[in-house]
């Protein structure tokens, strides 16, 4: 082969580098596969769902009649849980992250109304307000709005957003409530918040 046909030293670098970036790329996105699949199976295996429950708060072993406790997973730092109820589907998504020093200064209040302007991420818009209230749920107080959106595929649907700022042990609960009802079931919702016995 002649000289002009040779690729140059730093060609030959670059499609070497090139090649392992493309071979660490596959390599990671097969870790990663592998990884979210192993996150999916944990996530819904009862035993790992009652220990991320028991990090949020105090729930019961057993759920209220008409509840069950659904998936279990950490994500980037916050525990999350989700609950269903029969018969009208109502999910309940209940999350939990340390109280940083910008959550510790604002009311829960503000936090619920901030995040009513987002809607519930990844399935609703914007809630317009149907109803502001505060609840007692294990011996915290719950500041929340109830109030109706529209799904991602344009479907009306209602929903509850709510925050408990646990202050002695540093974390922050926010509540997500979603239901395909025209009026939310806050009463069902209620059921299973009283059976936490705290934080």
């Amino acid at each position: 082969m002649s000289d002009k046909n040779k690729f140059p030293l730093w060609a030959k670098l670059l499609a070497g580098f090139v090649s392992l970036i493309i071979i660490a790329g596959t390599i990671a996105l097969v870790a990663l596969a592998c990884y979210a699949n192993y996150v999916a199976k944990q996530s819904t295996d009862p035993q790992h769902i009652a220990t991320i429950a028991k990090s949020i708060a105090d729930f019961p072993d057993k759920p209220p009649a008409g509840f069950t406790y659904q998936l279990g997973a950490t994500i980037f730092g916050a525990k999350m849980l989700t609950i269903l109820h029969k018969p009208d589907d109502t999910v309940l998504m209940i999350g939990c992250k340390p109280l940083s020093t910008e959550d510790s200064d604002l009311k829960a209040e503000k936090v619920v109304s901030d995040l009513a302007d987002k809607g519930i991420p990844s399935v609703a818009d914007e809630l317009t307000i149907d109803k502001k209230g505060s609840e007692a749920v294990g011996g915290e107080e719950m500041a929340y709005i109830i109030g109706s959106s529209a799904d991602k595929d344009g479907r009306a649907v209602s929903g509850l957003i709510g925050c408990i700022k646990v202050k002695k042990n540093n974390k922050m609960i926010l509540i997500y409530g979603l239901s395909q009802a025209k009026s939310y079931n806050f009463e069902a919702t209620k059921t299973m918040l009283s059976s936490i016995k705290g934080f």
